[in-house]
């Protein structure tokens, strides 16, 4: 037999040579570009943006390889994100000005992208999500428009059932921030996402079979917001069956997924969907039932939230990463004083600091609810919302 002399190239063939070409790629870029860009991979960055500790390196080739084919289209984002990071490592907070030209640069690159085909996708959703990261990393308000530009951008694509790990978890974190900030504040989010339950996420987990009934959730809330009390037969079917969705969904497990996984990482996993299940009946209570109404039901809900995430804590080390729509919930139903101090502390200590700024947004809205509850008033899932600046809500 003759050996062949020309071998096809293998995935693997394939990654090494998109990550020799990212290495190349920052060797054109000018100091301190150069550095700065390698922070948008480090585990220090990366690590605040995944649920367990066995996706980082994933990321960090997902990151690489994305930089790799387009940086020309990534590097004015990256920079920018990476520059945020900094400062707040430096504690050089409101020193953004260069970093503010460069995402302003990647917002309109964004506005003007239009896909050719499904291959740039992928493309699309991870400048998309470096300009998010940017602006919560900076606390900007413009947060939640840049997510659902960017999912309008994906729209004329849909279905959008692939084998591209890449798109599929862009486009999961995407969707769950739409549609948690949706639910906070009854609005409708941009599609209605099935995930591939075969696949474990990066960072929703095991979660992503909950987008359907969450997206239905917004759809009913937002279809009842301004109705009138005594017409809410139609309300009550509508919520008594989505209830009952969620009491009936279990997370679902892919064949080896114990084997797969280390204990504290299913621990972690499995915590995160439990926490999102129990907030969503939390939610459907409290959108029915005002603040000051019927609220051992609610502060159940909450207790189990809370001693899960404590539980998942003491065995893992962390909370569940992201965990903030449970907790911030759960928190609202929260009227021990102690308690109160104890989710504050918890806040600082059990988050990645590189999310300081949005950590200082999310206790300022605790506290403007704690109050308004502790006035005496009996306040709506609206009123309660907006008592403090509408912000974005990272899930």
């Amino acid at each position: 037999m003759h050996r062949r002399e020309r071998h096809e190239d293998t995935p693997q063939t394939l990654q090494i040579q998109q990550l020799s070409q990212a290495t190349h790629d920052l060797k054109q870029l000018p100091p301190p570009e150069d550095q700065l860009v390698e922070i948008m991979w480090s585990e220090s960055f990366i690590s605040g943006f995944v649920i367990i500790p066995g996706f980082v390196r994933s990321f960090q080739d997902m990151l690489r390889k994305s930089f790799a084919g387009s940086p020309e289209v990534l590097r004015d984002a990256y920079l920018a994100a990476a520059a945020a990071f900094v400062q707040i490592q430096n504690g050089e907070l409101g020193n953004e000005n260069l970093s503010l030209n460069r995402s302003s640069m990647s917002i309109e690159r964004l506005r003007r992208f239009q896909p050719k085909d499904r291959s740039q996708l992928a493309l699309l959703t991870r400048l998309g999500m470096s300009i998010v990261t940017f602006e919560f990393l900076t606390s900007s308000s413009s947060s939640h428009a840049i997510v659902a530009h960017t999912l309008l951008s994906l729209k004329p694509w849909l279905p959008l059932r692939s084998t591209d790990l890449d798109l599929d978890f862009n486009v999961n974190l995407l969707v769950l921030m739409d549609i948690v900030n949706c639910v906070m504040y009854r609005e409708v989010p941009i599609m209605r996402h099935e995930t591939d339950n075969t696949r474990i996420d990066r960072c929703v987990g095991l979660t992503g079979g909950l987008f359907p009934v969450m997206y239905d959730i917004c759809l009913v809330s937002h279809k009842h917001k301004y109705e009138v009390k005594p017409y809410r037969t139609e309300s009550e079917q509508d919520w008594a069956a989505l209830a009952l969705t969620v009491q009936n969904w279990h997370a679902y497990e892919p064949p080896g997924f114990s084997g797969t996984y280390q204990d504290n990482e299913i621990v972690t996993m499995r915590t995160q969907a439990s926490i999102y299940r129990n907030a969503l009946l939390l939610l459907i209570h409290r959108i029915q039932h005002p603040y000051g109404e019927i609220d051992a039901v609610a502060q159940s809900w909450s207790g189990s939230i809370l001693s899960s995430l404590e539980t998942s804590r003491h065995v893992t080390g962390r909370y569940p990463l992201p965990s903030f729509f449970p907790l911030l919930i759960a928190s609202f139903e929260v009227v021990d004083s102690h308690a109160r101090a104890e989710i504050v502390k918890a806040i600082d200590a059990h988050f990645p600091p590189v999310l300081c700024q949005f950590l200082s947004k999310l206790k300022r809205f605790l506290k403007h609810a704690w109050e308004a509850k502790d006035s005496g008033c009996v306040l709506s899932w609206d009123q309660m919302v907006r008592l403090a600046p509408r912000m974005f809500f990272m899930p």
